[in-house]
């Protein structure tokens, strides 16, 4: 009995540890969206700039159409 009350107060302090730490944190708990108001759908990352020329390239529309 003993070695399961220790085992229940040792995870709730190392949670409530996690929990006091996230909360200190400068790191964003949820990122922050803005409303693109250029249009423009692919990320600026130069490898899937590169991908998006190779679609393009072979003839693959820009936009899906259902």
């Amino acid at each position: 009995m003993s070695v399961l009350l220790l085992w229940f107060l040792g995870e709730t302090l190392y949670n409530w540890l996690r929990i006091s730490a996230i909360s200190v944190s400068p790191l964003p708990l949820f990122p922050r969206y803005v409303l693109n108001q250029s249009g423009e759908e692919w990320p600026v990352q130069p490898r899937l700039l590169k991908i998006r020329g190779w679609l393009r390239g072979r003839g693959f529309p820009t936009r899906c159409r259902p």
